[in-house]
């Protein structure tokens, strides 16, 4: 089906543009946009599932999604690795995001910017919730840039010193530190009846 797509969308390249008119131009334009904006979340659907299977190693022996991305459209180093990360979430907790790109009401550009606040808010998923919410709310105005001062403005008021984040890598960092400890403490014990080990057979006299 997306092949026929692109096939059709190659054919309107050859268009003679300077026949046709300014209402005309205008709306080939605004719907390339709305296409741009669609197609990444077809991509992010699509991307997502693939880096889940890891078909990228197991099938194209490629050494992640990302690198494989960067080497099929020809990206600069790292772009694969952006693609990923945003199909990710837009799949994940951004879903009303990659919905309004379905939409084509909200561009991959923008897309980015809401995957990268969110991805700097405190852990609470209440106001991850809000904040998702309140940045779609001003794409509808704003262009990227102006999103991405919003998405500033926010975490500046959520968390203005990084403090929540800050506490959070603590707590990650005594969690690690207990599960040492405890394992430490009491390991595990070989199975009954195992003496397959060298250390576990029986010395005899030379």
């Amino acid at each position: 089906m997306l092949a026929t797509v692109v096939t059709e969308l190659a054919d309107l390249a050859e268009v003679l543009w300077s026949a046709c008119g300014d209402d005309e131009l205008v709306a080939v334009v605004e719907q390339v946009q709305r296409a741009k904006a669609v197609l990444a979340a077809v991509e992010a659907g699509a991307v997502a599932e693939a880096d889940a299977r890891d078909l990228a190693k197991k099938r194209l022996h490629f050494a992640s999604t990302g690198d494989w991305l960067t080497h099929l459209g020809g990206l600069r180093r790292g772009e694969g690795k952006r693609l990923v990360r945003r199909a990710v979430a837009l799949t994940g907790p951004l879903e009303r995001a990659r919905t309004r790109m379905s939409e084509g009401t909200v561009s991959p550009e923008q897309a980015d910017v809401i995957v990268a606040t969110i991805a700097d808010l405190p852990g609470a998923q209440h106001l991850r919730r809000r904040a998702e919410k309140h940045l779609l709310r001003y794409a509808a105005r704003f262009d990227a840039t102006d999103l991405a001062r919003t998405g500033r403005h926010l975490l500046s008021v959520i968390d203005p010193d990084g403090d929540d984040r800050k506490l959070e890598a603590q707590l990650e960092r005594e969690d690690r530190a207990a599960h040492v400890g405890r394992y430490l403490a009491s390991p595990p014990t070989a199975p009954v009846g195992c003496a397959s080990r060298a250390g576990d057979r029986p010395r005899t006299a030379p």
